[in-house]
């Protein structure tokens, strides 16, 4: 395909079906929360594969599992109205769990920063 007809495509059709999932109001806007956290595993994934071949990374699950939630999250934040501190907390252990398992698994020390960063 023609990445002018791509761009175009994405223009006419992603673009008012976002619009149209943001207008849509149902359940605090749920689809749309969906959809993003699609996007963001898709987009996780596309990047880890990227970074894989550079350097060693973590496991792909726990990477997709990390990213994909906090949309969920922040979604969950405004359905049950949870603090919003909760999702600072989440997103510190999410990076406590990646230094644990450097910690405890990793054999040498030489490339752990890199590791946790680009993780």
């Amino acid at each position: 395909m023609n990445k002018v007809f791509k761009r175009l495509l994405t223009f006419f059709i992603g673009i008012p079906l976002v619009l149209l999932l943001v207008f849509f109001n149902f359940g605090n806007h749920l689809f749309l929360n969906i959809i993003i956290s699609i996007f963001s595993l898709l987009a996780a994934n596309e990047f880890y594969n990227m970074l894989s071949t550079k350097s060693e990374l973590y496991p792909k699950v726990l990477i997709l599992i990390e990213t994909v939630s906090l949309p969920i999250l922040s979604y969950l934040f405004i359905v049950l109205r949870i603090s919003q501190n909760v999702t600072s907390w989440v997103f510190t252990f999410e990076v406590i769990i990646l230094m644990a398992i450097e910690c405890f698994f990793a054999k040498d020390f030489k490339n752990s920063i890199t590791k946790i960063a680009m993780s």
